[in-house]
This record gives C-alpha cells, structure tokens and sequence, in this order.
C-alpha cells in the first residue's frame, strides 16, 4: 500500500512517501531515506528519536526542525520546563495549567501520562548533560508556575 503525506509551511514543505523524504525548503529540494520522520525537534521532538533510537537502534530516523535544535521551543521558552519537583507541588496544578495551556484541546489521557512522567524525564534529561540554569548554589530555580492553577 502506498501511502504519502505532506506538511506545508509558508517557506516550504515536506513530502513523506513510503520511507523516503523530500524537503523543499527556501528553494533548496533534499531528499533522503528514514524508518522514521519526526517533525520538530524541540524537548518532545528530540525525546522521540531517543526512544525510536533505544526501541530500534538500527532504525533511520530523520528529525526535521525548521531551526536548530537549541533554538527550537524548549529551549526557547520564558517560563522553562514544568515538573513537580517539590513537595508542595500538586500533580493536579501541573494537568490542569497544561490542559488550560491548551486551550483545553489536550487528549487529558495523555496530559495525565505526562505531567506524572515528567519528574523522572526531568532527572533523565539531567543525566544525559542538560544544562539545567542553575543557582549560584548549584540548586535548580524552582519557581512556582504561574499558570490558571494558581
């Protein structure tokens, strides 16, 4: 069965067709062969091709960013990444600011998995070298979030 998509964006798109990809972007046509195709490659999109990477280490795995990784939207984000990471933090605050943060449009399944996964992702994200903004103390700036919840 063949099966195909595309993703337009106003400088260019991607077309994916049974395994092969063809960027054209800013006049500039690529195209090359991958297992996988992940479009973005922010905190999810580059924690995706580490899973894809660690279920199938044999698998080519394209992660396509219309920046560069260390400009793309975790990184660039004013308010940092969210976990409960403090004992006066709630599960539920974090669930409810990400759904509200969605204009309520989440799959609240997957926002649940999520924030209840975020602790440990959080240390793994450390371990591998994340360089965490830190106090002069060494402590990470926990904050609290200023979403609805609060």
């Amino acid at each position: 069965m063949e099966t195909h998509s595309y993703f337009a964006e106003p400088r260019g798109f991607i077309w994916l067709r049974e395994g092969e990809i063809t960027i054209i972007w800013r006049n500039v046509v690529q195209t090359f062969q991958a297992d996988l195709a992940i479009i973005g490659a922010g905190g999810a999109g580059l924690r995706a091709a580490i899973a894809a990477a660690q279920a199938n280490p044999n698998a080519k795995i394209a992660l396509i960013s219309k920046v560069y990784p260390m400009r793309s939207h975790t990184v660039a984000a004013e308010g940092g990444s969210a976990a409960v990471a403090q004992d006066h933090d709630s599960f539920d605050y974090h669930f409810h600011d990400t759904v509200a943060g969605g204009d309520w449009l989440c799959e609240q399944d997957v926002v649940d998995y999520f924030v209840h996964h975020c602790p440990t992702e959080m240390t793994q994200l450390e371990q591998w070298g994340c360089p965490w903004s830190r106090r002069p103390d060494g402590r990470l700036p926990v904050e609290p979030p200023s979403g609805p919840g609060r």
